[in-house]
Formats: C-alpha cells, sequence, structure tokens
C-alpha cells in the first residue's frame, strides 16, 4: 500500500527527450526540451481536459464528461504536459493544465457511456498504474496511445464529440487505425533549457581535454534545490557506456550528488540516498532516507546520456536531521486510530473495518495540492471497508492524529511509489 507516486511530483515537471528515433524507424524525431503540448485527432478538432482536468471517478455523474475532442483551436483545457516515467521515452503521463492527470479508468479496455464508469477520467493528483500510458511515436509527428493493459485509446469518430450522452473517447481498441491515431503539437517548453542534441560519444569515458575543465551547470542556475534540472553537455563523462553495470552508474550518480551536493541542500548523499532502481547506460533512482527512516515521495533521480550526466529531477526534503524519528505510537495503535477516525467520519462499522498488510513508519510531507505543513513522523497504513472500498491513510506516530487520507474503491489505481 502506497500513498506516493513515482514521480511524487509537488511542481510541474519538465521533462525533454534528448535523443531522434534511429533512421532505421523512418519515424518523426522526438520532441526535445520541456514539453507543453495539444494532442490532435483524426479528424483535426483537439483533446479537451474539461475545466482543466478534475473530473470523473463515482460521483462525477453523467454530465461530467471528463475528456472531450470537438475543440477546433487549442486553448489551456487542450494544453497537457507530458511527463516521461521512463529512461526509454515510451511510457509517459498526461498532466492537465490543473495539475491532475489522466486515467485510464480500469487499466483501459473501457467503451461508453460517459458516466461514473467513463474510460477516462481527469482527477488523479498522483500518478499511478491507470496514469501510465505507453506513446508510439509514427511519421509527421503522429502517435499512438495505449493503456495499461495493452488497448488503444480511440477518439470515436475520429474525433469532433462532446457529450454527455457521446463517448468521446474509448479505451477498450486491441489494435490502432486511423480513430487511433493522433498528432503531437508542440505549443512551447514546459520549464527547463532545450537540448538539440546528445553529446558525442567518446567511446572511452575518460575525460576529453575540452571536458575536462568543463561545467556542469548554466551560470544562471542559481535555484536551490531545484526540482528539475538540465545540465550542459560539458560535463563530462562519469563512466564508460559500454562497459557500466547498474553498480556503476550507481556509484557515477553518489559521486556527482555528493560534488554538487549544495545545489540540492544534500547533507550527506551516500547515507541518505538509497537506489530504488539503476539501469546501466540510462539512469538510476533513490528514495531519501533519514536516520534510517524513509521519506515518503521524496526521490532523486539522475538521468545519462553516453556516460554523460543530463538530467537531474529531485524531491529531496532538507532539513530534516532535528526530526524526532522515534514514534510514540506502535503500528497497532496506528491502526486503531485510523479505523476509529474512518468509522466515524465514514459512519462504518467499527468492526467492518480491517487492516491490509502492515503499516509502514516513515516521514510524510506536504504535497502539491495539500496547505502547507512541517514535516512529521507518520504511520502509512491501508483499512478495508469490506465492500470493496477502503482508504489509504497516514497516521501521525506522535499524536495519532490523521495526517492525510485517500478513498480507494474500484475505480482506483494503485498508486506507484
Amino acid at each position: 500500500m502506497k500513498l506516493g507516486l513515482l514521480a511524487r511530483l509537488r511542481t510541474v515537471v519538465a521533462v525533454f527527450v534528448a535523443m531522434a528515433c534511429s533512421v532505421m524507424c523512418h519515424a518523426a524525431q522526438f520532441p526535445t526540451g520541456g514539453l507543453n503540448a495539444a494532442i490532435q485527432t483524426a479528424s483535426g478538432n483537439y483533446l479537451t481536459a474539461v475545466n482543466g482536468g478534475g473530473l470523473g471517478g463515482p460521483n462525477a455523474g453523467p454530465a461530467a464528461v471528463p475528456l472531450h475532442s470537438d475543440a477546433t483551436a487549442a486553448g489551456p483545457w487542450e494544453t497537457f504536459t507530458i511527463v516521461w516515467l521512463d529512461s526509454t521515452y515510451t511510457q509517459f503521463a498526461l498532466k492537465t493544465s490543473h495539475g491532475h492527470y489522466v486515467t485510464a479508468a480500469n487499466g483501459g479496455g473501457v467503451g461508453g457511456p460517459n458516466d461514473s464508469s467513463a474510460p477516462i477520467h481527469t482527477d488523479a493528483k498522483r500518478i499511478g498504474i491507470w496514469e501510465t500510458l505507453t506513446l508510439n511515436f509514427l511519421p509527421n509527428n503522429q502517435l499512438t496511445i495505449k493503456a495499461l493493459n495493452g488497448r488503444f485509446l480511440t477518439a470515436v469518430n475520429g474525433g469532433g464529440m462532446s457529450g454527455p450522452q457521446d463517448s468521446p473517447i474509448r479505451t477498450d481498441t486491441p489494435q490502432p487505425g486511423a480513430w487511433e491515431t493522433f498528432t503531437l503539437v508542440k505549443l512551447g517548453a514546459a520549464s527547463g533549457d532545450a537540448r538539440k542534441g546528445p553529446p558525442k560519444d567518446t567511446g572511452s569515458g575518460q575525460n576529453s581535454p575540452d571536458q575536462a575543465s568543463g561545467k556542469c551547470f548554466e551560470e544562471s542556475s542559481e535555484e536551490s534545490n531545484p526540482h528539475s534540472l538540465f545540465l550542459k553537455w560539458e560535463c563530462p563523462p562519469l563512466f564508460d557506456p559500454k562497459t557500466a553495470t547498474a553498480d556503476i552508474v550507481t556509484r557515477a550518480a553518489l559521486d556527482f550528488l555528493t560534488k554538487y551536493a549544495k545545489v540540492w541542500q544534500l547533507e550527506n548523499p551516500a547515507k541518505e540516498l538509497k537506489r530504488r532502481y539503476a539501469q546501466p547506460n540510462w539512469d538510476v533512482e533513490f528514495r531519501q532516507w533519514n536516520g534510517g527512516v524513509r521519506v515518503f515521495e521524496a526521490e532523486m533521480h539522475l538521468s545519462f546520456m553516453g556516460g554523460v550526466p543530463s538530467w537531474v529531477r529531485s524531491d529531496y526534503v532538507p532539513g530534516l536531521d532535528s526530526l524526532d524519528k522515534s514514534p510514540k505510537l506502535s503500528g497497532a495503535q496506528a491502526i486503531e486510530a485510523a479505523r476509529k477516525h474512518e468509522a466515524t467520519s465514514n459512519h462504518r462499522a467499527l468492526d467492518a473495518i480491517r487492516a491490509r498488510g502492515k503499516p509502514m513508519l516513515g516521514i510524510s510531507i506536504a504535497e502539491q495540492d495539500e496547505p502547507s505543513r512541517p514535516p512529521c513522523l507518520v504511520y502509512r497504513l491501508e483499512l478495508d471497508f469490506g465492500d470493496g472500498h477502503g482508504t489509504e491513510c497516514e497516521i501521525d506516530a506522535h499524536t495519532g492524529e490523521v495526517v492525510r487520507e485517500r478513498p480507494t474503491g474500484p475505480l482506483s489505481g494503485t498508486p506507484i511509489g
């Protein structure tokens, strides 16, 4: 049970693609730089996140169609941010102009009608498996979008539909055709510097003369603990991409973050950062820990191109050493506090509420959509109401108060974290 997201997004994520598609695939070039884009259907219309996002779920009602396909021009509601979720730039999430994410309900495979079981929702505040989509670039900036279960997004009639009785977007097509083909229309940079291309592969991993003294940051890069930071190509390679293993990439990433620790206000990268995963030649992602306790949703991701560090995404939280990390409550007491709270707030029988698994002790931080609050030690746990619904919540490990809760149900995706 996890409340977090892969990308644990508290600010708008700047994304980029650094390399063009290979010549043999004859596809269009990947977009470069941070990307805001509109998605055009076969009819020439644009996908619209109604109200800028935030619609869907069991209480939406039949009149709340989250995604239309009848816009004739691209405005704010037609603007999406592409958030890449892997280093091969195939898995991604679509972020609406109001900061929500596009969800393929049930992971795809859903047709009409547009009621509470609408194929597409736009109310997710975190990236989960139902918000994880797969993109395939075709020639002329065209693309297809695949949901989790392998079915494709369809603009019914090729676009031009609104609702509420219509079903503008479906997710139940097994093979792509004209209605499953979209065009990516670049609207401008989301943030960060555009990259014109990857560095030349030196083939050795040794610093070339012009790179040995090269700087990795722009002169104007003075932001403290930036969430997303693109690096200059003059940054020297840290390993030989032809022979690098996951451990070599991890060591290189830690050495880099240690050298530039003050940029992200890192205290001690070797102790604070524990590897979540690493891919040779590509990237490594760390989770933040403090005093032996995990900091939920706090991660750092370092990407490489040809052994050269190219992008750092950070959700690192500084200043946690003084936080009391000794819980006053046990895990069992936290479960009981959560059960009593949910029984009262949801008007349910206490005996019907059960815990799913063991609670996890960690440090909770305020997310972008929450009021500002200081970090605190919590137990994160999940409760089952016995009817397919439940809740994920965090209980303050010192006071027993509910810090955060998120209802779960048949239409809820499992968060990535």
